[in-house]
């Protein structure tokens, strides 16, 4: 009993570990990484070692203390084709997080992913 006890705990303990580390590097919180990651896989086909290298923030005031603030975040990445070989890639993502309610996170603040590329290293 007490093995299994302490093999759901290594494994509780290991998700919770994988789903802060989505996106290493990246100032953006679970629910932004996690579109983010999703944008990526369903573009590119890539999923592993995603990195942040740079993110630049531009702020739309939009109208009585209303902002929006478009994110450009150029990351990489790598995709393996097989059995520990891997291509390297360069991506760039916009995103935008809206001043609008989020009925997903309850909470302010709406993030949409607008546009994702990958170029090969």
């Amino acid at each position: 009993m007490k093995s299994l006890f302490l093999s759901v705990v290594i494994l509780l303990a290991s998700t919770i570990a994988s789903a802060d580390e989505i996106i290493k590097n990246s100032s953006f919180t679970e629910y932004q990484n996690q579109k983010v990651a999703q944008a990526i896989l369903h573009e590119c086909q890539i999923g592993d070692r995603l990195e942040v290298v740079s993110q630049e923030e531009r702020i739309d005031r939009v109208d009585q203390g209303i902002t929006d603030v478009y994110y450009t975040t150029k990351m990489t990445g790598i995709k393996f084709y097989d059995q520990g070989r891997y291509n390297d890639y360069k991506i760039t993502v916009e995103s935008v997080l809206f001043s609008g309610y989020n009925h997903n996170t309850k909470d302010w603040g709406t993030f949409s992913v607008l546009s994702v590329k990958c170029d090969l290293l």
